[in-house]
């Protein structure tokens, strides 16, 4: 496979290798990064890279707690400087809290748990120089801009600009990030792994620092390249409309609003659920994943029953073991050929009695759910949980497999699997092949056939693992690490003063100044960041809107969709306010008696309240807008949305969008209302229907509405009221 643009890529990347131990100097900083290089800090990184790097380094699964980066254990509250008592890594060593460290091995010297205590009473000095602050250029919002007007217009009169968009890594730059190097690589592998084309495209720098990440969205061949920049769009919580002819510029060269974001939001964001789902475009369930039966979504066409019942040890194998490393709990994995290489799939289990114990019931057993992993065409990998009936989730049941290494022990689709396979398949051991001999003759033939030999199994893996590693290092990326978890992480850390002011464009010491002066930024509980605090990124998210507004970055424009809330909800009579609320620009206040309260408002402004009463003996629902033609689609939709748990007198509120259409869907006095639009269109458009059948509902009267131009909140009113009125017209 050929590896576009590559030629062009390194160089700039290895140039800004030498810049990335640059960084701006601190605001106040517990820990100044100035002070010298100590003998005891370097005395403390040999103790903790022997002792915890394996676990806790770049490429260990435990590497969110990050013990080889002085800063980010600051930042974390993992180290309190000049305190080794009040250390949450000093109280792990000592044992004061459980678990003790290192897990699982010998516990560390009285010698050198004193090296790392006194490593802290000193006050965490960094520990090596390429720690040290060297002076950095600060690159403002104005000149990312003129970077990209420059690419755009330095392109061949032939080129096709509406295809192209950017990420930027300034906000790192400017946070005097030392790892930019690996975060280009984090969105480089992020971005293949979202890819249905063969072959592995990489961003292109276009600025000296490679901080701006040119690509073309044609390169990963999604169904619908400027719909699912859109849908990505859709919950952007950083997003500005800067002042400036060349903002207006890029715009219109590139037919986008939005032309550029953040490759940090981005790797965070789209390495999980929904994001994750969407713009692969995978399906609701295993069954339409393996094979193409006209779902409209992508497939494998992969005859999985078939290989079962033929081909045992040809086009299938598999393998069980009593404990991996997700569970306690024993597991079968199964492998099928697949077109572009392998397709894995685990069984996985509540527990390992009856139907549950593989040993007993290696060909009858009762999964709880699993894991899928399959091959992309460029060799890379994307992962799909399911539940116990094949269909897609999000997250993992904890009780049947967990993270045991991760700073969360919820294992979510996308960014968990991606990091336990920084390497690719994962080596195991088959332990059911050897208790065979016991079932009957006919079943033990076909299960030693399905159940391969472990040197079978060791060369199959080995071959995918050799795959996806050569996919791996046409990006640069080496077997093992992994930059994409690294990168989520590093953006879900809490932000001190330089990172808070880097992501608003601003110098450290501006930020400062005006966070001291602001009354309106100090009861959003961002006065701690003056003295040296730190804040916590939802809620940085969450002040977000208003902090850019009072620091005059830019007219800020919210999100219509919030990543992993998509339902806000609240009991009956009461308010019910999203906890993003000043980010939304639609939620539904309450509902008082009969009447549906709808509000528009924008970071906690409100700007106007309408009521609709609903005529006594009326409900008003609303199934999908897409009118499925299968029953079974409409049903799954439904459940997908997760309105299964509606009650009466519930009110909540979603906005999403899919393939480039953006729905609002409501749910109030036992019903739901639904509008959509496509992102191209200024319209609204509601359709009122029978829910599936199955679902819990009074007697409803269908109603069909067209609604008028204008704000969401106005398209439901709008909508109500139509459908209120059209309800006290029938008998």
């Amino acid at each position: 496979m050929e590896t576009k643009t590559m030629a062009m890529r390194f160089p700039l990347w290895l140039a800004a290798l030498a810049c990335a131990g640059a960084a701006l100097p601190q605001v106040q900083s517990v820990a100044p990064a100035s002070q010298p290089i100590s003998s005891t800090a370097e005395a403390a990184a040999a103790v903790l890279e022997k002792n915890c790097a394996s676990c806790h380094g770049p490429s260990g699964q435990a590497r969110s707690y990050m013990l080889l980066d002085p800063q980010a254990m600051i930042r974390t509250g993992k180290v309190t400087p000049g305190r080794a008592e009040d250390s949450i890594l000093y109280k792990r060593l000592t044992g004061v809290i459980t678990p003790i460290m290192p897990a699982g091995g010998a516990r560390l010297s009285e010698g050198d748990i004193a090296i790392v205590k006194r490593w802290i009473d000193d006050g965490a000095p960094p520990w090596n120089r390429d720690d040290q602050d060297q002076p950095r250029r600060f690159i403002s919002n104005d000149e990312v801009i003129a970077a990209i007007e420059r690419d755009l217009r330095s392109m061949g009169p032939d080129t096709d600009r509406r295809f192209t968009r950017y990420f930027t890594l300034t906000n790192l730059w400017n946070a005097g990030d030392k790892k930019l190097p690996a975060h280009r690589l984090a969105l480089a592998k992020l971005l293949n792994s979202l890819s249905w084309d063969k072959d592995i495209v990489l961003p292109t720098a276009i600025d000296a620092e490679g901080t701006i990440l040119r690509v073309d969205l044609r390169d990963y061949d999604w169904t619908d390249p400027t719909a699912a920049w859109e849908t990505i769009l859709a919950g952007y919580p950083y997003l500005f409309e800067f002042r400036g002819r060349g903002y207006a510029a890029i715009q219109a060269l590139t037919s986008s609003d939005t032309p550029f974001i953040r490759a940090d939001w981005f790797t965070a964001a789209a390495a999980m659920p929904p994001l994750y789902h969407e713009i692969l475009d995978l399906p609701s369930n295993e069954t339409d994943l393996e094979s193409c039966g006209g779902h409209g979504r992508r497939c494998l066409n992969i005859n999985t029953e078939g290989n079962l019942r033929d081909s045992p040890g040809v086009r299938v194998v598999r393998a069980g073991f009593v404990q991996s490393g997700v569970s306690n709990n024993n597991r079968i994995v199964e492998r099928h050929r697949s077109p572009y290489g392998a397709y894995w799939k685990s069984h996985d289990f509540p527990d390992n009695l009856g139907e549950h114990n593989i040993l007993r019931r290696p060909l009858d057993f009762k999964r709880a759910g699993g894991e899928i992993i399959f091959n992309l065409p460029n060799g890379l990998q994307a992962y799909l949980l399911v539940n116990e009936n094949g269909e897609r989730i999000d997250q993992a049941p904890t009780h049947i497999v967990f993270n045991k290494g991760g700073s969360r022990a919820e294992i979510r689709n996308g960014v968990s699997c991606i990091g336990c396979h920084a390497g690719g398949m994962r080596p195991f051991t088959d332990e059911v092949r050897a208790s065979l001999a016991a079932l009957p003759e006919h079943e033990r033939r076909y299960a030693l056939a399905l159940y391969a030999d472990n040197s079978v199994l060791r060369k199959l893996v080995s071959q995918d693992q050799e795959r996806f590693e050569s996919a791996l290092l046409k990006m640069g990326v080496r077997g093992g690490d992994e930059p994409v978890s690294e990168l989520s992480e590093r953006y879900a850390m809490p932000l001190d003063a330089v990172a808070a002011a880097a992501e608003l464009g601003m110098s450290p010491s501006r930020f400062v100044e005006r966070l001291q002066s602001s009354e309106t930024l100090r009861q959003l509980g961002l006065a701690t960041l003056a003295s040296g605090g730190t804040v916590k990124r939802d809620a940085w998210e969450d002040a977000f809107g208003e902090v850019a507004e009072e620091m005059q970055a830019g007219r800020y424009i919210p999100p219509v969709r919030a990543y992993g809330e998509r339902f806000f909800s609240g009991p009956p009579l009461n308010a019910s306010t999203p906890s993003r609320g000043r980010r939304a620009r639609v939620i539904i206040e309450g509902l008082l008696g009969r009447t549906i309260r709808t509000v528009e408002n924008g970071w906690n402004r409100t700007y106007s309240v309408k009521d609709v009463q609903i005529p006594d003996g009326c409900t008003i629902q609303i199934a999908d807008a897409t009118r499925f033609e299968d029953p079974n689609d409409a049903a799954r939709w439904w459940l997908e949305e997760d309105v299964q748990t509606l009650s009466l007198g519930a009110v909540r509120v979603s906005r999403t969008s899919v393939g480039g259409v953006e729905r609002l869907l409501v749910i109030a006095a036992g019903g739901a209302i639904q509008l959509e639009r496509a992102f191209s269109s200024s319209n609204w458009r509601g359709d009122a229907r029978f829910p599936p059948s199955g679902r819990r509902t009074e007697a409803v009267h269908a109603v069909q509405f067209d609604v008028p131009p204008g704000s969401p909140t106005d398209s439901m009113f709008q909508a109500l009221r139509e459908a209120a009125d059209e309800c006290r017209r029938r008998p």
